[in-house]
């Protein structure tokens, strides 16, 4: 299965008469922060979406007992997510509504589609002249709203996959603790799509390079050519359309995310070809859902074309003929029409310690759904053009090596920026506006959906590097605030106690409070100056008056500055 979300690309919905069903109360979040709030409109119609009444039970911490009422909660809790990040003293308004997303059948679908309903520009406030922000952006940075007749962020979300005719038996799930098994977890979604309309877009019209209004915007001020050595606001509309596709080669230069890449990213996998010469390099490669981990150190071996002897020979959807062939080699599969798990197995079957799957059609390696807990060997894609080249040369021999590269971040370039999306041919509503699939472990704003997201990762780091966390969010002007590493609760779960684990890039005064998944403030530990370093704070398990907390989900949140770093814990008998 390959589930994507798409991007501001999208076409934004017209402003509907609509109901204001729900405020988050993000209000009890320390004002001092000017935590953002969200005002969620509904759109959808009497009996659908957010007004579904089919009756539901409970799940993953999400009380409501209708469907509507679930979808609700969900959007409501991404935007609680989200609040605990960013600070704004605009109330940021959201239309959203589902409806059925095409296309969608039962191996691929779009999951959501959203973006800034509008932007601005040389407003009192802007950081950078003669440069678009996203609408909601512009009106924390301006303090006040831009554009009070009409929301800021329209997002949709697709209602079919709760169908057997979208994705097949995955559905959406509801709970809030990422525990969705082989459903599709909407609130990962949710976040995702809240990540468009809050800024993580370019205004760029990809197919010729031109800049809205002959102005660039922040995101893509961010962007960084290897190829050209150029940033997109220094490129000319023709070198912008290349580094469109200029694929593996376009990056986020900003400093945030540089400088915190490590806490987010593992090491590299590389898939690189070894042998003959001129086939030889680091190739661009998509990952499998299912398989072993990445060998460390790498594996090497040679590369045979698999063979089952029947139609397109070389997709291993019929039995393998040349299975003794395969035995300790690579196995070179092309993509068709059975699933990717099944040629895996029938692979590792036959012997193979690797598999690469070549595309089937020009464009980015595909990230490869599916689960059989069966396979261990580690499995990869490549593109449709490498897969080919490699084929050219299997007479005279093709010697790969798949596997981990210490001293390099996954998806990363050699100086530690990360790519961004960007296949060839151009993919309307994914292309640049995303983190690259090569990221790992996956990022929450990566084109396809992953189980493994469970939080707003390196992207708030991005949203920094736009302004997100600038001078409007309550920093005395011309100090530097301390930035806070990716933090942990240890033990998780936990029963009488656990500690919540941070490291400051330098001193200063920190704050932490304990919330549960309905956004109510638990307890606030007590604010204290500490040092540049790892720290370590515990909380016993208990509420603000002394009381036990009961079991389930809790959030700790970490203020230091204007740094916010937040994770999700659970306590259990």
């Amino acid at each position: 299965m390959r589930a994507r979300s798409s991007t501001a690309a999208f076409p934004v919905l017209p402003l509907l008469t609509a109901m204001v069903v729900a405020t988050l109360a993000l209000l009890l979040l320390a004002p001092r922060v000017h935590a953002a709030t969200f005002n969620l409109i509904n759109l959808d119609a009497a009996g659908e979406g957010f007004n579904d009444p089919t009756p539901v039970a409970p799940v993953g911490g999400n009380p409501g007992t209708t469907l509507g009422q679930q979808r609700l909660n969900v959007f409501n809790q991404a935007c609680f997510i989200w609040g605990q990040y960013l600070q704004s003293n605009v109330t940021i308004q959201v239309q959203a509504n589902f409806d059925p997303l095409a296309p969608c059948d039962s191996t691929s679908g779009v999951l959501g589609s959203a973006g800034a309903v509008s932007q601005a520009s040389d407003f009192s406030g802007a950081l950078i002249a003669n440069t678009w922000y996203s609408i909601a952006l512009a009106n924390k940075l301006a303090g006040s709203d831009l554009a009070p007749s009409s929301s800021d962020i329209s997002a949709r979300f697709n209602s079919s996959v709760d169908n057997s005719t979208c994705l097949g038996p995955t559905g959406w799930y509801y709970g809030y603790d990422h525990n969705e098994g082989t459903n599709i977890d909407l609130l990962a979604v949710v976040l995702h799509e809240l990540g468009h309309g809050l800024g993580f877009q370019t205004f760029t019209t990809l197919s010729t390079g031109a800049f809205l209004s002959n102005r660039p915007d922040v995101f893509a001020r961010n962007l960084f050519d290897r190829t050209l050595g150029l940033r997109w606001d220094q490129m000319t509309n023709a070198q912008r359309a290349t580094s469109a596709f200029n694929s593996g080669q376009l990056v986020w230069n900003g400093p945030g995310v540089k400088a915190n890449a490590s806490h987010y990213l593992g090491p590299a996998t590389v898939v690189r070809i070894d042998s003959p010469a001129g086939i030889a390099g680091e190739k661009n490669f998509g990952t499998a859902a299912f398989g072993g981990a990445p060998p460390n150190p790498p594996l090497q071996a040679q590369v045979v074309l698999v063979n089952d002897g029947v139609g397109t020979t070389s997709d291993a959807c019929e039995p393998i003929v040349n299975a003794a062939a395969l035995v300790g080699k690579i196995a070179l599969i092309d993509r068709g029409t059975c699933n990717f798990t099944f040629k895996a197995a029938a692979a590792q079957a036959a012997g193979a310690i690797a598999v690469m799957i070549g595309n089937n059609a020009a464009g980015a390696p595909p990230a490869m759904g599916g689960s059989d807990p069966s396979i261990t060997i580690p499995v990869v894609s490549i593109t449709q053009s490498d897969a080919t080249a490699i084929k050219g040369q299997l007479g005279t021999g093709v010697t790969a090596s798949i596997g981990v590269d210490n001293s390099r971040l996954a998806g990363t370039d050699l100086e530690g920026r990360p790519r961004m999306y960007a296949p060839n041919p151009i993919e309307s509503g994914s292309s640049v506006s995303h983190w690259d699939t090569p990221e790992t472990p996956n990022l929450l704003m990566e084109p396809f959906i992953s189980s493994d997201l469970t939080d707003v990762d390196l992207t708030q780091w991005a949203f920094a590097d736009i302004g997100w966390v600038g001078p409007t969010s309550g920093v005395p002007a011309g100090s530097t605030p301390p930035t806070i590493a990716r933090g942990f609760a240890a033990p998780n779960p936990f029963s009488s106690g656990t500690a919540i684990k941070f490291s400051l890039a330098q001193s200063g005064q920190t704050r932490i409070e304990i919330f549960d998944l309905g956004g109510r403030l638990v307890k606030r530990l007590p604010a204290a100056w500490r040092p540049f370093g790892m720290q370590s704070v515990d909380w016993d398990g208990t509420d603000a008056r002394g009381h036990r907390a009961p079991t389930g989900v809790y959030f700790w949140r970490v203020s230091a500055g204007a740094g916010v770093q937040s994770g999700r814990m659970v306590r259990v008998n």
